[in-house]
């Protein structure tokens, strides 16, 4: 199976800046999910919670972190088959989120491309 690599959209600025909390609704591998981005100020960071298109969670409140993928080590039913990570700057700024730092979604990757601590895949 050939590897894909997808671009999840993140776009906190629409209809303005100051954005703490949005939502978008992706479709990974042909399944709609829901994320709920919250930058948390006093920690200076992305938190995203992933859900299905019912509103049942399957991610809160993980930390968006570069090089790591919010769903590593989760084994929940109802979760994208292929690989969430985030990848760019880290420490970041709110407004880097979609500019500098993007989550991004991976198919067809083996055992080896991934680790429990994040991601190998080296991205060019």
């Amino acid at each position: 199976m050939a590897t894909t690599f997808a671009v999840i959209p993140c776009f906190p600025a629409t209809g303005g800046t100051g954005y703490d909390q949005f939502t978008e609704t992706v479709t990974l591998s042909g399944v709609q999910y829901v994320m709920t981005f919250t930058w948390r100020s006093r920690l200076q960071a992305w938190y995203v919670d992933i859900s299905d298109v019912t509103g049942s969670p399957l991610v809160l409140g993980t930390r968006v972190t570069p090089l790591w993928s919010p769903c590593v080590d989760l084994q929940v039913e109802g979760m994208p088959t292929g690989t969430v990570f985030v990848v760019g700057p880290d420490p970041y700024r709110e407004n880097d989120l979609g500019s500098t730092v993007f989550q991004m979604y991976a198919t067809g990757l083996s055992p080896v491309d991934t680790n429990p601590y994040g991601l190998r895949v080296v991205l060019s």
